[in-house]
């Protein structure tokens, strides 16, 4: 009789050398607050985490955006939990995500909702509406889209197989397309989409954050 090796002891689980190159910040006092807890010391981030997706008010009787001077509400909203959004089809794509500060990290695996999929699914379209604002827990950062190019962008639950961390923009974090999308347009901690019919121009802080952090 052979003896039987005896079983390894577990190892724990640590970062990949894809995501070890992530650079992270500092999670916002604000985000921590509305998830639970700080970083990974939040119990179950998601548990807390919702987003609103707001698209122009419409004539519920021509289905057209009514006129502006006879809408009662600005917006039509609805919300969606993470489980709604866990139980979409995902979709996993690799590429490389560099940043404004200068450093890469390579090969890093999302995966995540398609937002042109996640849009019909939860509001049934965008009423014509060609522009989008995506905002950030923090209530600070926030980005402008047009809506064609947001609804090719995955919103992100998984990096490197596991739930994204937040110390990485967890529970969701929107992954524009394509290598050379700018760095800024990757929005941590989502918490809005909002579909408009006019450039929220104004609105939008994210390059301007993105490069005052460059800057300091």
């Amino acid at each position: 009789m052979t003896d039987t090796p005896p079983e390894p002891d577990p190892v724990a689980p640590s970062d990949s050398d894809a995501t070890a190159d992530l650079v992270s910040h500092p999670v916002p006092d604000a985000v921590s607050e509305a998830l639970g807890g700080a970083g990974q010391s939040a119990a179950d981030p998601t548990a807390e985490w919702t987003l609103r997706i707001t698209t122009p008010a419409t004539d519920v009787d021509s289905g057209r955006d009514s006129d502006p001077s006879d809408r009662t509400t600005d917006a039509e909203s609805v919300t969606v939990t993470y489980d709604d959004l866990a139980a979409l089809p995902h979709e996993t794509f690799s590429g490389d995500f560099s940043c404004l500060e200068g450093w890469t990290a390579t090969d890093l695996t999302w995966r995540g909702v398609r937002i042109g999929r996640l849009l019909a699914a939860t509001v049934g379209g965008t009423h014509e509406a060609g522009h989008a604002l995506v905002r950030a827990m923090d209530g600070e950062y926030a980005c402008a889209f047009p809506l064609d190019r947001l609804s090719e962008s995955v919103l992100a639950l998984e990096l490197e197989g596991e739930p994204l961390p937040v110390e990485h923009g967890g529970p969701a974090r929107l992954v524009p397309p394509g290598e050379d999308a700018d760095c800024w347009r990757s929005v941590k901690w989502v918490a809005a989409i909002e579909v408009t019919a006019e450039p929220p121009t104004e609105a939008d802080t994210a390059r301007e954050i993105a490069l005052s952090r460059v800057d300091d």
